[in-house]
């Protein structure tokens, strides 16, 4: 399992000089105002997550997955590595997107540490969530195909937001006397349970696909 993950960070090392590239672009737009630094967080957290597309890509051009299964490799642990290394790129370009945050919030004398990590906990989650049904897709279907689902998988709850925000509005239901505060506790516990729920069945659909393709 070890030995898989290294694999694919050792393929990743044009991608990582890649991404600084990329970081340092949207954080110097942050700096001079034209983005929020949330933005960047979000930006951050999502390339950094992102890596694992680029490591299937690698393997589905150099037929790897045909070569490991001849070695002592299970099928399973084909599934496991990459569901670790997402989880592994997620949880450090979250960390790095953050350990950039807070320093540029401190100069910008706005530093709100409480809303600034709720924020970055939600899009890590939704991320994340997103990336297990892609990494799912990626193995059922194929990374291109994968590639083209992940629009829909982001965009789609998004524009539901959207139109329920605008339903909402147009509703006319006076929200000033919810006590959002007190819902909120319950609203993040809700919110990891369902994420929790969706990265399990995803990962172990995939783990049934694999174990029965043809290679």
């Amino acid at each position: 399992m070890k030995a898989l993950i290294i694999k694919d960070l050792l393929n990743l090392k044009s991608y990582f000089k890649q991404l600084v590239f990329i970081y340092g672009f949207y954080l110097v737009f942050s700096l001079m105002g034209i983005w929020d630094i949330s933005f960047f967080v979000s930006i951050a957290t999502m390339l950094g997550a992102m890596m694992f597309i680029s490591t299937m890509s690698y393997d589905e051009m150099s037929k790897w997955d045909a070569f490991a299964l001849s070695a002592p490799i299970l099928r399973k642990d084909l599934v496991t590595s990459k569901y670790l290394l997402m989880l592994f790129s997620l949880l450090g370009s979250t960390g790095l997107s953050l350990a950039i945050a807070v320093p540029v919030l401190l100069i910008q004398n706005s530093l709100a540490l409480i809303e600034l990590l709720a924020y970055t906990g939600s899009v890590a989650l939704v991320i994340m969530t997103g990336f297990s049904i892609i990494l799912y897709l990626a193995f059922k279907v194929g990374v291109e195909k994968a590639r083209i689902a992940m629009l829909a998988v982001f965009l789609l709850p998004t524009l539901l937001i959207f139109i329920l925000g605008k339903n909402i509005a147009r509703s006319g239901i006076d929200f000033s006397q919810v006590n959002l505060e007190q819902m909120l506790p319950a609203a993040a516990i809700s919110a990891v349970i369902v994420a929790a729920a969706v990265i399990l069945i995803m990962y172990r659909l995939s783990v049934k696909t694999v174990q029965k393709k043809e290679y």
